[in-house]
Parts: C-alpha cells; structure tokens; sequence
C-alpha cells in the first residue's frame, strides 16, 4: 500500500504497519508522533515478511517530534529521499507481543543518496536485557550523515559517511542472570573531525575504514568490574584486515594520538581525549576466517 502526503496540519499523528509504505514531502513537523511498526495487524508467524517503510523528503522534524521504528519480529525501514532534519528524536521500539524476547530485531535508516541532518537524538533502544540493531546506511558516495545530535547506540552499523560535530555513544551495558552484553557499534565508512565516539557506558567499536576515521575517542577505559564479581567490561577498539606491530602515542592531559604501524607503514592514527600514556595501550590479534584482525584494549 502506497500514501503520498504533503502535510499541512500540526500536531501530526501517524502509524503505519506491515506491509504499508508511507511518503512524507516538504513538510516542517511540530510536536510529530509517528510509528512505523512492520508487524501487520493480522501477523501470524507464517507470514512472508513485506518491507515496510517510511520515506521522508524535504522534511524537518521539530524538536518534539518522535519518529518509532518498531521492529521485533519484522524490519522498519525509514529512507531519506531528500534532504531532511531531525531535530526531534528518532527511537527504535519492540512490539509488546512479544515483550522484547526476540534477539533479532533490526531498524533500518536508509539515506539513500540524500543528506540526512541530525540534530536532536537517534536512540537504538532495547527492551529489557534484549536489544534491537539500529543500522545507518547510504547507497552512494552521495549520501551523508551530518550527525550534531546524539545517536545513542546498543547495536549499530553504520556504513554511510559521517560529519558534524556530535556523538555517536553506547548505552549502559545491561547486566542479567545470562551474563552481560554491552554496546557495539561498527563503522564501515568515512567519519569526520567532529564527531565523538563516547565510550562512557562500555562497548566496542569495529574500524573498518581506518584510514578515513578522523573522529575522537571519549571515555576510552580498561576494565571496569561489573556486579557479576567475576566478569569485567573492557572497551575495544577493533580493526579488521589489519595487522598492525607498532604503535606510538603523543599526547598530553587534554588528549593525544595513537598512531599504528604495520612493519614499517604507517595505516593509521586515532585521536584519543584525555590523559593516557603509551605503555597503556595493548595490542592484540586474532584471526577472523584468514584475515588478520587487530584490536587495542586499554590495561
């Protein structure tokens, strides 16, 4: 099913669920409550999953404005087809059905080849000790994601270029009877000088394009007990397909830079704010299906 709106009232209200695909163009949204829930109202476990999608073009969302992906079991999707503004919150949400027992919930930010401005807050929630995936991606080297906000994460990709001058930070790891999971995020494109990586609540953070990571690391810990008094959090910095044997750090009390050399070859420097000192930072290696994978770790 296929809506095309061009809204003029205020205070806007709208659900869309399985199945549906809903365009919004050219409109500025005052004190918007908008749910995208993929589970169709007559969901049975048999179904074929449909796509079902929010499209926004030219659209500004005010900053009480919220934008609910609802995923669990089936995937929201929200796509930019033309340059738009978040100054609201955008949130991922579960389906209370199923009261956030499903572990493979995922929402999707599609940027399309638009510019997708960010200035309020991109929450990947989770429900209970169960977390929903949020990811961000572009389909060009035209799409970009001007983050100015927060984009709090518990499980992301986000594969589309990053500039602005915000934070992209993990929630609170979440301790239970099975253990405790905390945040991931994994970044497989360019991110400007701007941005923040805050590692204040744990996680761990996979590179896959260091050579165009210009953002800092806040909060960067070793390891942090937890209340299950045999089990540590450590923050992680992962970088895939390399293998790195040498590295330097400069800095001072404000911050500093870790530069990382494989052999001879400089691949890399990642900027750090706050006091640390070289002997501080550990490297080590694993090997990921043959490729050679690196990670830094704080002792």
């Amino acid at each position: 099913m296929h809506h095309h709106h061009n809204i003029a009232s205020n205070p806007f209200e709208l659900t869309i669920t399985g199945g549906e695909t809903y365009r919004l163009s050219n409109a500025h949204l005052t004190g918007a409550s908008i749910t995208v829930d993929a589970l169709p109202p007559n969901w049975t476990s048999a179904m074929q999953q449909v796509p079902t999608t929010l499209t926004l073009s030219h659209v500004t969302l005010d900053d009480t404005s919220v934008i609910t992906l609802v995923s669990e079991p089936w995937k929201p999707n929200l796509e930019i087809a033309g340059a738009t503004v978040n100054n609201g919150t955008i949130t991922t949400g579960y389906n209370p059905i199923f009261g956030g027992r499903l572990t493979s919930s995922t929402s999707e930010i599609d940027i399309g080849q638009a510019t997708f401005i960010n200035n309020g807050t991109i929450l990947g929630e989770r429900s209970g000790v169960y977390f929903g995936q949020l990811n961000i991606v572009g389909q060009s080297r035209c799409s970009l994601l001007v983050n100015n906000g927060s984009i709090d994460v518990w499980e992301s990709e986000i594969s589309v270029r990053t500039i602005g001058r915000g934070s992209i930070a993990f929630l609170p790891t979440v301790f239970s009877a099975v253990g405790f999971t905390e945040g991931r995020l994994g970044i497989d494109d360019a991110v400007g000088a701007g941005e923040k990586i805050d590692f204040t609540n744990d996680g761990s953070l996979t590179l896959s394009d260091l050579g165009e990571f210009k953002g800092t690391i806040v909060g960067f810990t070793g390891p942090t007990p937890t209340p299950i008094s045999t089990q540590f959090t450590r923050d992680m910095i992962t970088l895939p397909g390399h293998d790195v044997t040498g590295i330097s750090y400069h800095g001072d009390a404000e911050g500093g830079v870790l530069v990382l050399s494989e052999g001879r070859t400089r691949i890399g420097a990642i900027r750090f704010a706050g006091a640390y000192t070289q002997s501080q930072f550990n490297v080590g290696h694993f090997d990921d299906q043959g490729e050679p994978t690196t990670y830094i770790t704080l002792s």
